[in-house]
């Protein structure tokens, strides 16, 4: 599991069933290039409990492909 870098006590639990930060999340994304709710649960743990966290997980995702398809590629 993927640990998180922000304080935990600033950071809003994203996955209550297996109390995975948004941070941790977040990291995840930005470590591994994870890019599927699935890959997420299997490397934190968030999104494998009642589902409830499956939108956030979805939104994080969708910022961070926004994100990167937002940088210009040299030429």
């Amino acid at each position: 599991m993927i640990p998180a870098t922000c304080d935990a006590t600033a950071d809003p639990v994203l996955c209550r069933c297996l109390q995975v930060s948004r941070s941790q999340v977040v990291d995840c994304i930005a470590v591994s290039g994870a890019e599927t709710v699935r890959q997420i649960a299997v490397l934190t743990g968030a999104g494998s409990g009642c589902l409830a966290c499956h939108c956030r997980i979805k939104e994080l995702l969708a910022t961070r492909t926004r994100s990167k398809s937002a940088v210009a590629v040299p030429a």
